[in-house]
Formats: C-alpha cells, structure tokens, sequence
C-alpha cells in the first residue's frame, strides 16, 4: 500500500506533539498542585481562565492532546489491515470526531473567559 505525502508530516507532527504534551502537562500539574497549593476552587479556575495567557495555553493544549489522541488511535487503527475503504472512512469520522472535540472544549474554555452564559 502507497503511503500518502502527508503520512510522514503525521508521523513527525505525532511525536512533536508528544514532546509537547510531556511539557504542557509538566506545566499544567506545576501550577494547579503546588503554585496553587493544590486547593483547587471554582474561583481559582475562573480567575486563572480570566487571563489571557492561561485560555491560550489551555487552548494549545487541548488542541495538542486532541490531535495526539486521534492520530494514535489511527495509527493503531491502521495495524489492524483494515480495507482502504474502511480506514478512509475511519480517517474521516476520526479528524470530523477532533474537530468536534476541540470546539466543544473552545467553546467552554472561552464562556469563563468572557463569563458568556452557555445555553
């Protein structure tokens, strides 16, 4: 089977990603246990999500940890010899499953920036 152009950028892109992801999460333990003192309240996330650098940080993050976790379940997908037909499919409902994700956790993480009600 002929890989496609992108499969290496993917491959490339999943183990940045997983660099990525042990420094975010490096980041994110630091602040909420020990800067925090580990007393996690309703008003300390919302003051913490009042600044624009924690949505941001937030927002790469889940977007990092989004694609890290779709693209390996296709990577374990495609170790299965699944028909091409099969897999395209599987790529499609995959990447439109990350999508819809990330914008769910967009969408929460900017109603406590901009404290809009959510619906």
């Amino acid at each position: 089977m002929e890989r496609s152009p992108f499969a290496m950028w993917g491959w490339l892109l999943q183990r940045v990603t997983g660099v990525l992801l042990v420094i975010g999460m490096f980041v994110h333990y630091l602040y909420l246990h020990f800067i925090s003192k580990g007393h996690i309240t309703f008003e300390i996330v919302t003051a913490r999500l009042n600044s624009h650098w924690w949505v941001f940080f937030d927002i790469c993050l889940l977007a990092i940890i989004i694609y890290h976790a779709v693209y390996g379940l296709l990577g374990i997908l495609t170790d299965c010899n699944l028909k091409p037909a099969t897999q395209k499919t599987l790529n499609y409902l995959f990447g439109i499953a990350g999508i819809l994700l990330f914008f769910y956790g967009f969408i929460a993480l900017l109603t406590f920036h901009y404290k809009v009600p959510v619906i």
